[in-house]
């Protein structure tokens, strides 16, 4: 856990900008100090990550979110049908670019070969694999 009492201002800053957390409305050190506080705990703290050679930024609490268990689930039971769901629910407006880089990377082709080893490496490098 982060102590961000302890950090200077601009450490605080640059966690927040790196972990997409807006400080705007905030002017004390103490003030900024609590909401990163809070958003670390509620998960923003994003993990930059490579996977076959894609570049994604992504937070390990998505894979506590009730409809991507959810959708685990049903991937997990069989039903292939819910993958791209699933991608595009953990992936968000990060999706069409990692489908193009995917795309790209294996010579035109995006299949659920390509996106279920892609997906099974993203969570084996967050550490949520269970």
């Amino acid at each position: 856990m982060l102590d961000f009492s302890v950090m200077d201002e601009p450490q605080i800053d640059a966690w927040a900008l790196e972990n997409d957390v807006d400080l705007s409305a905030y002017k004390t050190k103490a003030e900024k100090a609590a909401r990163c506080t809070t958003a670390n705990l509620e998960g923003y703290g994003k993990q930059k990550i490579e996977v076959m050679g894609v570049k994604v930024k992504i937070s390990p609490s998505i894979f506590n979110d009730y409809e991507v268990v959810g959708m685990l689930g049903e991937v997990q039971a069989g039903n292939v049908f819910m993958m791209p769901k699933l991608f595009e629910r953990v992936f968000g407006e990060d999706f069409p670019r990692i489908r193009a880089e995917l795309t790209e990377h294996f010579g035109g082709n995006f299949n659920l070969a390509i996106v279920s080893a892609f997906f099974y490496d993203v969570m084996e490098a967050v550490d949520t694999k269970n």
